[in-house]
């Protein structure tokens, strides 16, 4: 549409006539957008004065993520710590897992599935759009909640102390710079070999041994065993000395992650609820699949108010770039009123945000082009070895529930029973790491903070992904919509304390 002088003398008058927007002009460019959208009222409303809960979780001290894209790992290992500290009754925010030490495997595994890929599209030529997308970005941060079970399963956990925070895994864009000018050199070499019908797994191990050094310089040198000592809150000591890292997940983190199945809320006629999800190529860590249960909305509030009736902090995905004011703690729907500001009118529902990516969380951004696709039955089933296949039937087990939910009543009325399969098994009866982008309008993190430290200070662009768990059981006791009433029409949702800074 090609734009004539006519058409811009039209659109000037019309401005002119638009009294309230000269007001907005005046404050928008002293104080900008969003400063000068911003309602007094709801800062007012959701100021933590205002702010009474009828679940609290106990919380601990803030782990800070600085400038990395480590959410996802910061809020699991929130999850683990809240239990570590539980069981081994040790004093509230005292006690922190290195996220270093993931990182450092982290960036390993991405760069062994990198090259691997770069291998197995070495027909295809360099413009073909799915060697485009790989070559995009070899390296970054984001994950998700069975990313990072996968690396705590293969590697497993050390205290903060045992391996702490180095400039680059607090600020690792110049790492990603680094390393993603590395693999994409080692790719060219890779597809040239391929293309020639040369082996190419020896390459490849001399390049990951590269990948390893740069780590080891970055990061410094995973480490192999370390001494555990502590002071419980009874002031007794304790003292585990040469323990591995393995060992220490085994003896000291109360939980099984394989009990925890991701449940997401994406509404659309292409993603049918009762069915699980994967997105391509997503699976960067071989051991263990991304899966995803996508349930109504319903649902998964009475999954999050569930999990924190017991006591459990929640994990979840949050997309946190709009209606958010960091400073303030606030995220609400009604936060910036960019309607009245402009004169303009918003009005896409949230599957149309989707579907246009105007909404998304880490794994959408990271993953952006990607399809995502319908898992079956014989795919989850023969996808694995055999140790992985209790969780895949326990989700299966769950899907099947679902569906039969669905079917049968379309939701869960208030009161009635908790619906079971034909093994007697209650429908809520697993654990869930809710994967949902939750909408704005809740408040997260504070001193009653539903989930255990809730992971902070990203950089610019990049949404949160706050710390979970769940435990869901006797959803028929919760009152409907108290956990968020972003689509419920005429509530607010205020589960948590305020925002802060990690």
């Amino acid at each position: 549409m090609e734009i004539s002088k006519e058409q811009i003398a039209k659109m000037a008058e019309s401005y002119k006539k638009a009294e309230t927007q000269h007001v907005a002009q005046r404050a928008v460019t002293k104080n900008g957008i969003l400063e000068s959208a911003e309602s007094v009222e709801v800062l007012k409303r959701m100021s933590p004065k205002n702010f009474a809960f009828s679940i609290d979780v106990d919380d601990q001290a803030v782990a800070n993520q600085k400038m990395s894209g480590r959410c996802w790992m910061f809020a699991c290992l929130n999850v683990l710590r809240f239990h570590i500290e539980k069981e081994l009754d040790l004093p509230k925010g005292t006690f922190e897992l290195s996220q270093a030490y993931l990182a450092f495997f982290n960036k390993l595994e991405r760069a062994a599935w990198f090259l691997e890929h770069a291998v197995a599209t070495a027909d295809k030529p360099l413009d073909n759009r799915e060697v485009d997308w790989l070559f995009t970005t070899p390296m970054a941060d984001g994950g998700d909640w069975d990313m990072v079970c996968a690396l705590v399963k293969k590697y497993g956990v050390v205290p903060h102390e045992a391996q702490a925070e180095t400039h680059c895994t607090n600020n690792t864009a110049e790492l990603n710079t680094v390393l993603s000018h590395l693999l994409r050199q080692d790719a060219l070499k890779l597809r040239t070999m391929a293309q020639e019908d040369k082996d190419t797994k020896a390459a490849q191990e001399e390049m990951l041994n590269e990948v390893y050094r740069v780590l080891a310089v970055c990061f410094g040198e995973p480490v192999q065993k370390f001494d555990f000592t502590y002071n419980d809150a009874k002031g007794h000591y304790h003292a585990d000395l040469g323990i591995t890292p393995l060992e220490f997940l085994k003896k000291y983190v109360p939980i099984n992650l394989d009990d925890y199945i991701g449940v997401i809320n994406v509404p659309g006629d292409d993603k049918p609820y009762g069915r699980m999800y994967a997105i391509q190529d997503s699976d960067q860590i071989p051991e263990r699949r991304n899966l995803y249960l996508n349930v109504p909305m319903e649902e998964l509030k009475g999954y999050v108010i569930d999990s924190l009736k017991d006591g459990e902090p929640v994990w979840f995905g949050s997309d946190v770039l709009q209606h958010c004011d960091r400073n303030a703690g606030v995220m609400d729907f009604d936060l910036y009123d960019l309607e009245a500001l402009f004169g303009v009118k918003f009005t896409m529902d949230k599957a149309e945000r989707f579907a246009t990516h105007e909404s998304h969380d880490h794994r959408r951004r990271r993953y952006q082009g990607r399809q995502a696709h319908e898992v079956e039955d014989r795919e989850l089933l023969g996808h694995r070895e055999p140790r992985h296949e209790g969780r895949q039937q326990r989700l299966l087990r769950l899907q099947r529930r679902v569906v039969r939910q669905l079917r049968l009543r379309g939701g869960h009325p208030q009161g009635s029973p908790e619906p079971r399969d034909a093994e007697g098994v209650g429908l809520r009866s697993h654990r869930v790491a809710v994967l949902e982008p939750l909408q704005p309008g809740f408040r997260l993190g504070g001193n009653r903070a539903p989930a255990a430290g809730v992971p902070h200070g990203m950089p610019q662009g990049r949404p949160l992904r706050a710390a979970c768990a769940s435990r869901p059981r006797q959803l028929s006791a919760v009152r409907r919509g108290a956990f968020s009433g972003n689509d419920v029409p005429g509530r607010k949702a205020r589960p948590a304390g305020p925002f802060r800074e990690g």
